[in-house]
């Protein structure tokens, strides 16, 4: 991770303006030239998704056991956490099924991660209210545990303010989109779900992630898990992560789903996070090796964008706008728009018009060649101490490409954004 810079407050480290609020008629464009306008520090507004439970179900070697959701919680899709004492066996298999014995996913040895502690699994998220679990191993007295189930709806309970300039904001999802290259590139964007599980707090949230490149991962800094110091990234384990490429409205999409397998670079000031990823078990799991985008340039103001997101945690959605600004001041500028003592460097994103929602931060923009311009990342400010901008921005993809090149040149020739 970056070095983090000492004036940036508490407050602006968990800055989350991605919650928008609603408006009827359009405001006037001069609120992005005045002097007194910067990005202001509200408070974190966390994008809760789905609950986390506790579980202790043992299942012995030969056996299968049900898991559900307590006292009847509703639920779209179930995850759980495995884990077994000792080494896995070569013969190790387990087996997940629906309600109706119907198979939803499958593991074996190579699937376990294998510590001091014996051996883990997190599986995909599975379609269904309870999953019955079969182990199979060479081991007869072997016994596997599920110690967390986490249930899912079908998007998040939070309540609904848009960064929309209309009452009804235009985003279709994917499947109902008459725009046929951004449903072309929509594939390449994920639905991540972060996972904390230290302690009796557990919380799930959503965001929006990118393939950058077929194992990377390019999503907003603000998404990751959060430390008791209020760090995020710390933990070298991101396990818990999940991105499915494949969270659609259709009812035969297939489910494309990864998990976080390394941070490869972190950065707060430009609230950008690179991920390492692998497949991981689920209801299909991945299909071959990814599609990923490809690098554009900035985009100049009026420029027509769009952006690819999973607005309130739901299925994919494509919104198309403009640009508003082509530079704006990075969310941890201490200084207002017009300062003298503002350089070129402190105007790391751009400012646009496509509706967003919580769930929408790290959705990748394309310009209309479909090039990856910029991250989204924050959207209308609602703190009452705040003015009220009427703008979402985004970080601008030259400044991440700066960064990287100063400090992540490894990661830069990774992704070959060398040329």
């Amino acid at each position: 991770m970056t070095k983090r810079a000492s004036t940036i407050t508490f407050r602006m480290l968990i800055a989350l303006a991605l919650i928008a609020c609603s408006v009827v008629s359009p405001p006037q464009r001069a609120i992005a030239s005045s002097p007194t306008v910067r990005q202001c520090s509200t408070a974190e507004a966390r994008t809760d998704f789905g609950k986390t439970f506790s579980q202790d179900l043992k299942v012995q070697a030969g056996s299968v056991k049900r898991v559900a959701p307590p006292n009847g919680a509703p639920a779209y899709s179930l995850r759980l956490h495995l884990h077994v004492d000792g080494t896995v066996s070569r013969g190790t298999q387990v087996v997940f099924r629906d309600e109706n014995y119907s198979f939803l996913a499958s593991a074996g040895p190579l699937d376990f991660t294998t510590d001091q502690d014996g051996a883990s699994l997190w599986t995909g998220s599975m379609v269904a209210k309870s999953v019955l679990v079969e182990y199979v191993s060479d081991n007869p007295s072997s016994t596997l545990t599920v110690d967390t189930l986490i249930a899912s709806p079908e998007q998040t309970e939070t309540a609904r303010v848009f960064s929309s300039r209309t009452s009804t904001p235009t985003w279709p999802f994917v499947e109902d989109s008459d725009d046929v290259p951004a449903k072309m590139l929509s594939d390449k964007v994920g639905f991540l779900v972060g996972t904390s599980i230290e302690g009796a707090d557990a919380k799930n949230w959503c965001c929006t992630a990118v393939l950058v490149a077929p194992d990377v991962a390019l999503t907003n800094w603000h998404c990751g898990p959060v430390s008791d110091e209020g760090r995020r990234w710390e933990n070298s384990d991101c396990s818990a992560i999940l991105i499915d490429f494949g969270w659609l409205k259709s009812a035969e999409r297939i489910r494309r789903q990864y998990s976080c397998s390394e941070i490869l670079a972190a950065n707060e000031q430009l609230d950008f996070a690179f991920l390492a990823i692998k497949p991981v078990i689920g209801s299909g799991a991945v299909v071959g090796q990814p599609a990923f985008v490809k690098r554009g340039k900035p985009p100049a103001a009026t420029s027509k964008i769009f952006v690819i997101h999973h607005a309130m945690c739901n299925f994919k959605r494509i919104s198309n706008c403009s640009v508003d600004g082509a530079q704006y001041p990075g969310w941890t500028t201490p200084l207002p728009l017009g300062s003298p003592s503002l350089t070129q460097k402190n105007f790391t994103e751009f400012t646009h018009f496509c509706p967003t929602e919580a769930g929408s931060s790290g959705a990748p923009v394309f310009d209309d060649t479909g090039r990856l311009v910029g991250l989204h990342h924050a959207g209308f400010n609602v703190d009452p101490s705040c003015p009220d901008d009427r703008l979402n921005k985004a970080i601008r993809i030259d400044a991440i490409l700066n960064s990287l090149s100063t400090d992540h040149s490894e990661l830069l020739q990774r992704l070959g954004w060398t040329q």
